[in-house]
């Protein structure tokens, strides 16, 4: 239900559960620089939001999604 809930921008059900912009804020990459130069992550396309990975860059990345897309 928490995905759907996010997949509807923060609706479940007809009932508002989160903001519109914090579900925004919660696909937005937020890591700074220096971690996303880290092994793991550099050369991937991948940030950090708030308790989701976030594709940012797919031209670089292996994952067949499209840029914004936040998974866990």
């Amino acid at each position: 239900k928490f995905a759907q809930m996010m997949a509807n921008g923060g609706e479940l059900g007809g009932v508002r559960i989160l903001r519109e912009d914090t579900v925004a804020r919660m696909l937005t990459g937020s890591l700074p620089a220096q971690a996303r130069d880290t092994p793991s992550l550099s050369g991937k396309g991948l940030d950090f939001g708030l308790g989701f990975a976030v594709l940012t860059n797919p031209e670089v990345s292996d994952l067949a999604i499209p840029a914004g897309t936040g998974f866990w």
